[in-house]
């Protein structure tokens, strides 16, 4: 949720327009699931706005600062120009950068990635609007995150952490220290995998899923 002039890019935000989708539709018992910077969205659910929520699952979610922006991302951030240099810097380095960036995430499961699937992301990740969202998505990530567990402690709805222990985008000590702070939390850790556990393990999602509809 990155509406230019009117809505700021952050996780709390992000979990503000869930919410709306949520009560536009008129949906009850909801289990909420995020991946990656989603992670952090069905989180902030739980922790600030969980009514009508009957549980989250996190994969390979954020979940308190990484402690790392590309300083390309700021660049593309500044007011005006940012769009101008990213439009710029899609065109030169974006594709390369999203390559390596799939592939990274699918590590040590690189064997899943298809062609189709490789194009499709360097189509949606280098147009300039995807990459100034992008951008200031990941650099206010942090100080979100660090506000964000403050109140972890306070969530009191079921949480399902599933994490690949071979993520090498998000790591995995990061779900293993969630699962201690938040009471209600189960961290279901997959060996051999990678940030991209939806692919190489559907079945551990699906699983978690019927769980928490019981």
């Amino acid at each position: 949720m990155c509406i230019r002039d009117r809505t700021r890019y952050t996780i709390r935000d992000n979990a503000r327009f869930a919410r709306g989708v949520i009560e536009k539709m008129g949906l009850k018992n909801v289990i909420a699931v995020g991946h990656s910077y989603g992670g952090g969205i069905v989180l902030a659910l739980a922790a600030l706005d969980p009514e009508g929520i009957r549980g989250v699952i996190s994969i390979a979610g954020v979940s308190r600062p990484l402690g790392q922006v590309d300083p390309f991302f700021y660049v593309n951030i500044i007011p005006v120009l940012g769009r101008g240099l990213a439009a710029i810097g899609a065109a030169l380095l974006a594709g390369d950068m999203v390559e390596e960036g799939v592939k990274d995430a699918f590590k040590p499961n690189e064997t899943l990635i298809t062609k189709q699937y490789m194009e499709t992301r360097k189509i949606i990740f280098t147009q300039t609007k995807v990459i100034v969202t992008t951008s200031h998505e990941d650099v206010g990530c942090d100080p979100d995150l660090a506000e964000l567990g403050n109140s972890y402690g306070k969530i009191a709805i079921p949480v399902r952490i599933i994490h690949g222990e071979a993520d090498a985008i998000v790591p995995f000590k990061d779900s293993a220290w969630l699962e201690k702070e938040v009471k209600t939390a189960k961290l279901v850790p997959v060996k051999n995998t990678g940030h991209m556990v939806q692919y190489a393990h559907p079945e551990t999602i699906i699983a978690a899923v019927e769980e928490l509809n019981r």
